[in-house]
């Protein structure tokens, strides 16, 4: 759909005008926002202050990237928002942040909007892009739990890419600060705000999503009206003084009011490659914490990458801090910048063997020839079987025995995604391996491997969704505590592996 379709589809809704955001609308768009985002629960909130950064940021082009949907009273109803990154081109990116009010969803409005988002937004790369740049990739952010906008992503060719845990902790309990050999815990400096820049950047450029920042989009980050420099701590090594971490706080104070308490909250944590596994990434941790205590805080927050493999998980979780809620990232990119518009989801290659086999290894067994069909390879019913074998094996250690239907409860299998990599033939060893990707409620999000240990290869990857029943009612119900926990240690512990997962973009938790 050209973008001229997509504004003439959000102009049919009987009773709306659009218009682009104009800067005396910003506290009815913030109005608007805070209703939508506390119906949704999302644990992440806009205030009129970051709209009015946004619309003061040279780099921002409301006028082009927004549009508002208001009815005859002037209420708004909804928000078409692409904001498109026009200083950086290595990734070209694209923010879906548009929102419907909740009394006017049903109608049809959150599709006219997403379409004209993901116009608008092939529409700028096709009319800016030039030789060099990289590609086109169109995210949107959502609470795991808000269906009616995943469900929409999804059908536009959105898949879901990343989820994250919201963790918070209580600051009653105070954490001492341990020295660092070798290292000074410091407060913030902006005189030295060019080379924490630079450390920063250097220190994500091994992370999901990550794009280095001009020093525009830097300088509005520590001068946004959340940061907080008093809040804020470096890390200096001691025989070169140089910069080799920091802890960068902020006050959303938007968010207060949704979560019960004045919080701190750590916008990024980075340490420079070369001090790594020193505790220094703990020890700024601890020092924030010290700092929002002594601010009056009463919680500490944060968000974290549930696949990240730098063990960021392990150490939250050693500090006390729990999760809260849980949000995702669906995503597409641009298969052919040139070509008709057509998008695809963002796709991880798939992990080598010599990547799994120091893995757990589950239903280890020979193909036995009774398993062969008519190509002379593993049937594919097979396949399906022995992943889920492992799967089921994997499970025992979290609290889930193989005979939990006895104790009223059963996890039932709700999606598979299957793909089939190598062939198994009659007396090849084969074994599985589990990586937990998320939690909901009531469902688990897993891959399944099967591993063709005779050659040294993987042979098949099972994507699955399953849910926890109740045997009594035979109905959906939310995992018990004990269990969710130890699923939530898993999924702690996996998040950590060197590679990243290579989802199907078909299934997401709900």
């Amino acid at each position: 759909m050209s973008e001229r379709d997509a504004r003439a589809a959000l102009e049919a809704f009987p009773g709306l005008t659009w218009a682009p955001l104009e800067r005396d609308r910003l506290p009815a768009v913030a109005e608007f926002y805070a209703e939508c985002e506390a119906y949704d629960a999302n644990p992440e909130r806009r205030s009129l202050a970051g709209l009015e950064e946004f619309w003061d940021s040279p780099r921002s082009r409301p006028e082009e990237d927004t549009l508002v949907g208001s009815d005859e009273t002037g209420r708004v109803v909804a928000v078409a928002w692409a904001g498109c990154n026009r200083v950086v081109t290595e990734r070209r990116g694209v923010h879906l942040g548009g929102a419907v009010r909740p009394d006017r969803r049903g109608e049809g409005l959150g599709t006219a909007v997403l379409r004209w988002q993901l116009a608008h937004g092939l529409a700028w790369d096709r009319a800016t892009r030039r030789e060099g740049f990289g590609p086109l990739v169109m995210r949107l952010h959502a609470p795991v739990d808000q269906a009616d906008v995943r469900d929409l992503a999804e059908r536009h060719g959105l898949a879901v890419e990343r989820y994250f845990f919201e963790m918070a902790r209580p600051l009653g309990v105070d954490l001492a600060v341990p020295a660092v050999p070798g290292v000074r815990v410091v407060d913030w400096d902006s005189a030295r705000s060019e080379e924490i820049h630079a450390m920063v950047d250097a220190a994500f450029r091994d992370h999901w999503g990550h794009v280095d920042r001009t020093p525009q989009m830097w300088q509005e980050a520590v001068t946004a009206r959340a940061f907080r420099p008093g809040w804020s701590v470096l890390a200096l090594d001691e025989e070169t003084d140089a910069v080799v971490g920091a802890a960068l706080n902020c006050a959303y104070e938007q968010d207060w009011e949704a979560t019960g308490v004045p919080e701190g909250y750590t916008d990024e944590l980075a340490v420079a490659a070369t001090h790594r596994h020193r505790g220094i990434a703990g020890a700024l941790l601890r020092e924030s914490l010290r700092r929002f205590a002594a601010s009056g805080l009463e919680a500490a927050a944060l968000s974290v990458d549930t696949a990240n493999s730098s063990g960021a998980l392990r150490l939250y979780a050693g500090l006390g801090y729990e999760p809260r809620a849980r949000t995702c990232v669906h995503a597409v990119a641009v298969a052919d910048p040139a070509g008709p518009g057509r998008v695809t989801p963002v796709r991880a290659p798939h992990p080598t063997y010599e990547q799994l086999a120091g893995m757990p290894a589950y239903a280890e067994q020979p193909v036995p020839i009774a398993f062969e069909d008519v190509n002379g390879h593993l049937n594919v019913r097979h396949y399906t079987g022995i992943a889920s074998e492992g799967l089921d094996e994997s499970l025992v250690a979290l609290g889930i025995p193989q005979n939990w239907p006895a104790s009223g409860h059963a996890c039932f299998s709700a999606e598979h995604h299957l793909r089939y990599l190598a062939e198994l033939r009659t007396g090849d060893r084969m074994s599985a391996r589990v990586r937990l990707l998320g939690r909901s409620e009531r469902a688990v999000h897993a891959l399944v491997y099967l591993l063709d240990e005779s050659h040294r290869r993987v042979s098949f990857v099972m994507e699955e969704i399953f849910l926890h029943v109740d045997m009594q009612t035979r109905r959906t119900a939310p995992w018990p505590e004990d269990v969710a926990a130890a699923i939530d240690k898993r999924i702690a512990e996996d998040a950590s592996l060197p590679w990243e997962p290579d989802l199907s973009g078909s299934m997401a938790l709900r």
